[in-house]
């Protein structure tokens, strides 16, 4: 026999937030890993003198250590795009994010202009925006991929205390997997027949925490498409993943893969920028 016992606790979503396991002989702890991210604190920060780098120039704080300056000048952008062009290409986002606010019928104030803006983040693909009352979107390939509201469980940490997801069920799963395929619908990324008007392939349900309910389901569709003369080589994921939140009948957040839509930035080189 080996006296040793390993306890659990799982949040909401089904991940572990603390493992601890026991010495039952010497009655000692033995280790222990904690997961909350209520308990993160803001990076450290590491005091840096301002240096212009060239192209393929590394930080003087980086030389000597190979794989720090491989890191930096393999990062490194070589091209670089004005804050006008930038400004421009958040402008010319704000459109389609707005849409896709009308459609989810969230509490953002429409149309959504660059002071809702709090941080935008954009690279080749994707493009992210978060606005100041905590909602968050990705821009990909031509189109709105992902949104997250404030109070969304299943996508990055979770931003409140867990009594703020404590409710009651007010839809059965069919009820909610009729919202997602509406939703999917009015996004209207696709064309008839659509793949998800298919069973989903997972339907999952917000664990209970300490006998309260927390009335979320998380639906999951995937699916295969073949195009071009080698199927082999040209086979597509369309999938989609939507939050509902059965208590007020709403979507809480979604990712979905979809054919790339006509991009209207196909000329902006890589870069981010916070504003």
């Amino acid at each position: 026999m080996i006296p040793y016992y390993n306890i659990e606790w799982h949040d909401p979503r089904g991940i572990m937030s603390v493992d601890i396991e026991i010495d039952g002989n010497h009655k000692v702890l033995t280790a222990m890993g904690v997961c909350c991210s209520s308990l993160w604190k803001d990076s450290l920060i590491i005091p840096v003198k301002p240096q212009e780098l060239a192209t393929g120039e590394a930080p003087a704080f980086a030389i000597g250590n190979s794989a720090l300056e491989d890191a930096f000048i393999t990062n490194l952008h070589t091209n670089t795009v004005s804050q006008k062009e930038l400004t421009g290409l958040l402008l010319q986002m704000l459109p389609p994010i707005t849409e896709c606010a009308r459609k989810l019928a969230t509490s953002i104030p429409l149309p959504i202009t660059t002071n809702q803006v709090d941080y935008y983040y954009f690279s080749r693909n994707p493009r992210k925006v978060y606005l100041t009352d905590g909602y968050e979107f990705v821009y990909r390939n031509g189109y709105v991929s992902d949104f997250q509201a404030p109070d969304a469980l299943f996508v990055g940490p979770l931003k409140s205390r867990v009594q703020r997801y404590w409710g009651r069920w007010n839809m059965s799963k069919d009820e909610a997997i009729e919202l997602a395929r509406a939703t999917l619908t009015k996004l209207g990324y696709w064309k008839a027949p659509y793949f998800y008007d298919e069973r989903p392939d997972d339907v999952s349900k917000a664990l209970e925490i300490g006998g309260h309910t927390i009335p979320r389901f998380l639906i999951t569709w995937t699916h295969t498409v073949s195009e071009g003369k080698d199927a082999k080589q040209s086979d597509m994921a369309l999938a989609a993943s939507i939050e509902i939140d059965a208590e007020t009948r709403s979507v809480k957040s979604f990712h979905v893969i979809a054919r790339s839509l006509p991009a209207m930035d196909r000329d902006i080189k890589d870069q981010s920028q916070t504003k």
